[in-house]
């Protein structure tokens, strides 16, 4: 999948990787995503893995935000 991106936005996409939701409080999840993003993508690649405050509300919240200074 991750191959059919070019690499300026792949290198973005895989340095910006942000969990919400219910997925961001399984424990270990950011280990385990690190670590499979890093054996699939290309070697030197940049990747950050950050978890949403929040927990299994922070996408909600998130978009809540996003409607209240939406302009």
């Amino acid at each position: 999948l991750l191959s059919v991106y070019p690499s300026k936005v792949l290198n973005a996409l895989l340095s910006n990787i942000v969990v919400v939701g219910g997925g961001s409080v399984v424990p270990g999840i950011k280990e385990r995503l690190e670590r499979d993003l890093r054996r699939e993508s290309p070697v030197g690649s940049t990747i950050s893995v950050k978890i949403g405050k929040g927990g299994v509300n922070g996408a909600f919240l998130g978009m809540q935000y996003i409607g209240r200074h939406e302009r």
